[in-house]
């Protein structure tokens, strides 16, 4: 009778710790895609695209986090952690 509660307690030990190994891995990461294009204040054309990695709440205003890719003036540009609302 003692090794089968011994056993019992070994396998519902052993499933908490796979149980625990699985919850700890990383969520799956979102990579939406928006295309844009737009006019710097200069009135240079910027075309690119907005790469989707997150999305943050800040000051009850939804935004989404990613990079931001393109040409400006015929320039490569690549900026990282842009905010946009969302």
């Amino acid at each position: 009778m003692k090794f089968v509660a011994a056993m019992a307690a070994a396998i519902v030990c052993a499933l908490m710790l796979a149980q625990g190994a699985s919850a700890q891995t990383s969520p799956a990461r979102l990579s939406q895609v928006v295309p844009l294009t737009g006019a710097a204040k200069n009135g240079s054309k910027f075309t690119g695209k907005y790469t989707i990695e997150r999305f943050i709440n800040k000051g009850n205003k939804l935004y989404s986090v990613g990079t931001l890719t393109g040409k400006l003036r015929g320039k490569r540009v690549t900026k990282d952690n842009v905010r946009m609302p969302a």
